[in-house]
């Protein structure tokens, strides 16, 4: 959340919008979990089991990614979402050729309009 909060995109939206985003994009705040007696804390804790709690875990850094998405589009509505090639980069060679090869990618879409990253 912190990412999405400090992002200049989403500084920009106002409340609603921001609201509005992360309604659908099904990120809500987690209800704080009692944990006054054992009892109550072990109630607390079953309420999700643990696959449910990975489940989330690993599904947030896309719903927060398709946030940010979604307010920069608010905000500029032709841009478009690009992916920069995977590597593994070795050498300072392969370095300058990976930042070659996303230049292009970038400069290429930048001709449709705003980019994404």
């Amino acid at each position: 959340m912190n990412q999405l909060s400090n992002s200049e995109i989403w500084k920009r939206l106002s409340k609603q919008q921001q609201a509005d985003v992360l309604a659908s994009n099904n990120i809500t705040a987690i209800e704080d979990i009692n944990v006054g007696t054992e009892k109550v804390l072990l109630d607390a804790l079953n309420k999700k089991d643990i696959e449910q709690w990975n489940t989330l875990y690993d599904a947030l850094p896309g719903r927060f990614q398709a946030a940010l998405t979604e307010a920069a589009k608010l905000l500029e509505p032709k841009a478009k979402r690009i992916t920069l090639p995977n590597a593994t980069i070795k050498n300072e060679q392969e370095a300058d050729q990976w930042l070659q090869q996303a230049r292009k990618e970038i400069l290429d879409n930048l001709k449709d309009g705003p980019v994404i990253l």
